[in-house]
């Protein structure tokens, strides 16, 4: 059976000689790992498509009994190139996607999570903006994606310069400190998670946000989706994240 969809490029290991093994992201299957043959033989077609980070329009041969499939065509759908100029913009890439497949499965439809990491990857193409600070947005924002997006108990929250809790348990933002795992958030952290909650993305950008505040945030978001969701594992893109922060 022959299959055409967008897709995104999560990640590529090389298979013998000149192949490659791509894992994309698309709509209607989810994640899909596509035998891209001969791509990295020199003046081949395909060369610099099948890069983390790209955006294609491709055809391949669907089997059900194989775990990987024969890609046929590919082809450009969005320029993406500029992420790779930038380390900021490549860290917070490479994090999302690398995030990303593991929360995704195989022959399941993700069009939510792929018209979010559709419009992140455009975004970060296009802007002049250093994004070091959006990993905690993405975290969130495939949260809501995957139905245990997190809350804020209450209106009193919202306002600036209170230390608060992430209920680990229940994925609220609360003023007090429930029974079970809450994770204290200073006043700039929970500062953070009003305006990523309100969609506030260019205040999240350019806020007075310390470091070592939004490793604490990313570890404190990593703690709740591990809670929640069995299997996550570390990121292998962590260390490089951490060097730019």
């Amino acid at each position: 059976m022959i299959q055409k969809q967008p897709a995104i490029v999560l990640r590529t290991v090389d298979f013998r000689e000149s192949s490659c093994i791509a894992t994309v992201l698309t709509p209607d299957y989810g994640k899909v790992a596509l035998m891209v043959r001969g791509v990295r033989k020199p003046g081949n077609k395909l060369s610099g498509l099948f890069q983390q980070c790209g955006i294609l329009e491709l055809v391949y041969y669907y089997k059900e009994s194989r775990s990987v499939q024969n890609l046929k065509e590919a082809n450009l759908l969005q320029s993406t190139y500029r992420i790779r100029e930038s380390m900021e913009k490549l860290a917070l890439a490479t994090a999302s996607l690398e995030m990303a497949e593991q929360l995704i499965q195989e022959n399941e439809p993700a069009q939510t999570l792929y018209d979010f990491m559709f419009r992140l990857l455009s975004w970060l193409h296009q802007t002049k903006d250093t994004p070091v600070h959006l990993f905690p947005y993405v975290q969130l924002r495939l949260a809501e994606i995957l139905g245990i997006g997190v809350k804020l108990s209450t209106k009193d929250v919202a306002r600036d310069g209170h230390i608060a809790y992430l209920s680990v348990d229940k994925g609220e933002v609360t003023l007090n400190q429930n029974e079970g795992l809450c994770l204290k958030l200073n006043p700039q952290q929970t500062l953070y998670i009003n305006l990523a909650l309100s969609g506030r993305r260019k205040e999240l950008l350019h806020g007075s946000f310390s470091p070592q505040e939004i490793r604490t945030l990313i570890h404190h978001l990593d703690v709740y989706l591990k809670h929640h969701l069995e299997g996550l594992r570390d990121r292998k893109s962590d260390y490089i994240f951490n060097q730019i922060l």
